[in-house]
């Protein structure tokens, strides 16, 4: 999706997203914003998994832990910033 993104932006300069994006069909609910929340926390429930785990990494158990979540908390940087560049 990130390199897709990519190619289109070389190829063809960026729109405005007025003229884009369709409008909003309703204003923001206290239903959504609570939607939207418990959206973002699953990606809390790897870091907890990993933070579960520890002991079944291989020795150094908490080295090999902290470089499992520093890649996942890179590659999670990575599609935040891809969704929303």
């Amino acid at each position: 999706m990130l390199g897709y993104g990519a190619v289109r932006l070389s190829l063809q300069p960026p729109s405005l997203l007025a003229s884009t994006a369709p409008p909003a069909s309703q204003p923001m609910s206290t239903f959504l914003l609570l939607y939207t929340f418990s959206t973002g926390c699953t990606a809390m429930t790897g870091i907890e998994a990993i933070s579960n785990g520890v002991p079944s990494f291989r020795s150094p158990q908490t080295k090999n832990a902290g470089q499992t979540m520093l890649i996942m908390a890179l590659l999670m940087g990575v599609l935040f910033l891809g969704s929303v560049g």
